[in-house]
C-alpha cells in the first residue's frame, strides 16, 4: 500500500503542468500624475505622463488683436496644428467651368453635345477638390483654371475659425512623429524621444465637434495661441481688487494713460484693478496683463512678468536663494517681512543671550584664576598677559597653549622655547618664564 502510495505521487510530479498567468500586469513604473493646480498656462512637462492633469480643463484660443498693425505685406498665419479626426474633401479656389478657357470654347462650339459638356464640366471640378484632415482648410490665395495641382499650392487652417473659442481637453496622446501613432501617455518610454508631438483631442464649446491639436511639439506649449482658461480664472480670482507689491525695481515702463515713464520701486503698494486680455498694436493675438494704479499712475504687466521669480528685496543669501514672485499680494508680502523681522529679532535675542553667557563664563574663569595664582599674577593672567617669573602653566592660563616647543638640556637644566604666532615667543628655564621675545 504505501509502495502504491509512493508511485501515485511521483506519478503527479512527473506531470505537473506549467501554468501561464493570462492577465494583464503593469511591466514599468508608471509615474503618477500631478494634481492640478491652475498657477500656470499649458506647458512642457518632461515626464509626459504630467500632461494628464490638463485632461477635463478648458482652452481658450487667442483672437487677432485688432489693433495689430503687420510690419510687412503678408502677415497671414499659416498652421496645420487642427485637424479633422478623419478626412474631409476641401475644394481648391478656382475659376468655374463656365469662366474657364475650355469652357468657354466649348460653351461656343456649335452643336457641342451638352452631355459631354456636362461630363466635361464635372471632370473639371473634380480636379479641383482635394480631401485633407486640415482642420477648417484655407489654401495660399493661389488661383488655379488650367493647372490646378501647382505644386506651389499648401493647405493651412483657417484661424479665423479657431479664434475666440473655448475647447475641452478630452484626451492627450503622445507620438514621436506628428503624423503618429500616437500612443497613450502612460505608454510612452520617455528614454526614448524627449521632445515628442501631443495630439490634444479636443471639443469645441460652441458646435461640439471634436477635433485634433497637434502643437509644433512640448516645448513650444507655452508660445501657443491656447490660454488655459483655469489659469486665468485663477490669477483674476487672487489678485483683481487687490492691493500688490513689487519685490524688484521695474524700469522702462510706461503709464498707460499718459505714456510717462513710471516708477516701480520694490515695497509699494500697487491696486491692481484688473487682469484681463489687452488688444495691441506689436502683438498678433491679444495678450493677459494685470492692470496697477499707483497714485494716479497706470500700467500693465504680462502675466509672464507678474508671477516670474526673481532676485528682489525678499531673496535671501543664507543657505542659497530663495526667489519670490516679481509681484505679491500685500498681506502674503507683509507676513513675509513680519516673518522675517521676528526672525531677525530672535537671532539677536540669541546672540545677546551667547555674549552674555559668555561674559558670565569669562567672570567666572577670571574669579578662578584670581583665587588660584593671586592678585599679583591673576589680573596679568585675566588681561592676557604674561611677565618673567610665571610658570609654564600661568602662561598657558594667559596665551593659551604654544603652536610648538623647542626643548634644550644643559647639564640637568631645561631650557624651552615656546613659539607663538605672530613671531612671539616664551623662553623657559625649569619651567620659570626667563624672557620673552615679541
Amino acid at each position: 500500500m504505501f509502495l502504491l502510495s509512493t508511485l501515485l505521487l511521483c506519478a503527479n510530479v512527473l506531470f505537473a503542468q506549467i501554468t501561464i498567468l493570462d492577465e494583464d500586469v503593469q511591466e514599468k513604473i508608471v509615474s503618477k500624475p500631478r494634481a492640478f493646480d491652475s498657477l500656470s498656462n499649458i506647458t512642457y512637462q518632461k515626464d509626459p505622463i504630467q500632461y494628464k492633469q490638463y485632461i477635463g480643463y478648458k482652452l481658450y484660443s487667442l483672437p487677432f488683436s485688432s489693433k495689430y498693425k503687420c510690419p510687412g505685406s503678408n502677415c497671414s498665419v499659416h498652421m496645420k496644428e487642427f485637424k479633422y479626426q478623419s478626412p474631409q474633401d476641401y475644394i481648391l479656389p478656382h475659376v468655374p467651368y463656365e469662366q474657364s478657357s475650355v469652357g468657354m470654347a466649348h460653351n461656343n462650339m456649335v452643336g457641342y453635345p451638352r452631355d459631354l459638356y456636362q461630363k466635361d464640366k464635372e471632370e473639371y471640378e473634380k480636379t479641383f477638390v482635394i480631401t485633407t484632415d486640415i482642420y477648417n482648410a484655407t489654401d495660399d490665395g493661389t488661383v488655379y483654371d488650367t493647372k490646378p495641382n501647382n505644386p506651389q499650392h499648401h493647405i493651412y487652417n483657417s484661424y479665423e475659425s479657431i479664434q475666440n473659442t473655448y475647447y475641452t481637453v478630452l484626451n492627450i496622446e503622445i507620438s514621436t512623429f506628428r503624423d503618429g501613432p500616437y500612443l497613450k501617455l502612460e505608454e510612452w518610454d520617455s528614454e526614448h524621444d524627449n521632445n515628442p508631438f501631443l495630439r490634444f483631442t479636443l471639443k469645441n464649446e460652441t458646435s461640439g465637434e471634436e477635433i485634433y491639436w497637434i502643437p509644433q511639439s512640448g516645448r513650444y506649449l507655452s508660445d501657443a495661441m491656447m490660454f488655459l482658461v483655469p489659469y486665468f480664472e485663477k490669477m483674476q480670482k487672487t489678485y483683481k481688487n487687490k492691493n500688490v507689491v513689487p519685490t524688484k525695481k521695474i524700469e522702462k515702463i510706461a503709464d498707460i494713460s499718459t505714456g510717462e515713464p513710471a516708477n516701480i520701486q520694490p515695497g509699494d503698494v500697487w491696486y491692481c484693478y484688473d487682469v484681463t486680455f489687452i488688444n495691441l498694436k506689436d502683438k498678433k493675438y491679444v495678450q493677459p496683463y494685470f492692470l496697477l494704479e499707483n497714485d494716479g499712475v497706470k500700467v500693465m504687466i504680462s502675466f509672464n512678468d507678474f508671477t516670474k521669480k526673481c532676485e528682489g528685496i525678499l531673496t535671501r543669501a543664507e543657505n542659497g536663494y530663495t526667489n519670490y514672485p516679481m509681484f505679491m499680494l500685500e498681506q502674503d508680502y507683509n507676513e513675509i517681512i513680519a516673518i522675517r523681522q521676528r526672525t531677525a529679532e530672535e537671532r539677536q535675542r540669541l546672540e545677546e543671550e551667547r555674549q552674555r553667557q559668555e561674559e558670565l563664563a569669562q567672570q567666572e574663569h577670571n574669579k578662578q584664576i584670581m583665587q588660584k595664582y593671586g592678585n599679583k599674577y591673576g589680573k596679568l593672567i585675566c588681561e592676557g598677559k604674561v611677565c618673567l617669573n610665571m610658570t609654564k602653566e600661568m602662561c598657558i592660563d594667559a596665551w593659551g597653549e604654544p603652536l610648538y616647543v623647542n626643548s634644550t638640556i644643559v647639564k640637568g637644566l631645561v631650557h624651552e622655547q615656546w613659539v607663538y604666532g605672530w613671531h612671539n615667543y616664551l623662553y623657559f628655564d625649569n619651567n620659570i618664564l626667563t624672557a620673552i621675545q615679541n
